[in-house]
């Protein structure tokens, strides 16, 4: 890759990460105080309540580590079906790229929010003899690090599924040879040296 198409991909990737992050912030507000409906969290915040704050804290950067995965991926389909391989697509192929970026962030976020919900569902079910977010409304620090623990944890567990999620449910367009045959991306060095080896084995057998 040339330093012009690095510069015109190290430019689109800040953009792409910094619009979708400003928005992933914006609907974390929006839906998470929905979904909390015994707390108003910006109400909350507003009276320092630090228990509220620690754990829409956690989500916040929870959900970042899912949408960061959906952006690394995408923005490497990016790489290679627009700057490197982009000649070899046609223009609805290059259009349905970046619809398939949006799709996979849009999902990616729907579904980093419903998993960690889940995740905090079946912790306070587990735990009935406390009510964390009556805790967490009465500012109870201890119950608002824990809360943040569980949704950070679950978050590096569930994290690696999510890009595999993705690539299975919307697969993004493959560039293709002239020749119409599919561009098979370089084998690393070690890998040919790998089937070089295999190869001369058989022979001597």
């Amino acid at each position: 890759m040339t330093q012009t198409a690095m510069l015109i991909y190290g430019t689109v990737y800040l953009l792409v990460a910094l619009i979708f992050g400003v928005l992933t912030i914006y609907l974390f507000f929006k839906i998470f105080n929905v979904l909390t409906r015994n707390i108003d969290d910006i109400a909350e915040i507003k009276q320092n309540n630090i228990a509220v704050g620690i754990i829409n804290a956690a989500v916040v950067f929870a959900v970042s580590l899912f949408i960061n995965e959906s952006i690394q991926t995408a923005m490497e389909v990016f790489k290679n079906n627009i700057i490197i391989f982009g000649m070899n697509l046609s223009g609805w192929e290059k259009t349905q790229t970046f619809l398939i970026m949006i799709a996979h962030y849009a999902i990616s976020l729907l579904l980093s929010f419903f998993l960690l919900w889940i995740s905090i569902k079946i912790f306070t079910l587990l735990t009935r003899k406390i009510d964390e977010f009556d805790e967490i409304k009465k500012n109870n620090f201890s119950v608002g690090i824990l809360l943040a623990v569980v949704v950070l944890s679950m978050s590096i567990i569930i994290k690696p599924g999510i890009g595999k999620f993705l690539k299975g449910i919307i697969s993004y367009p493959t560039p293709k040879a002239p020749s119409g045959l599919k561009r098979r991306l370089p084998i690393k060095t070690e890998n040919k040296e790998k089937v070089k080896s295999g190869k001369n084995e058989k022979k001597s057998n």
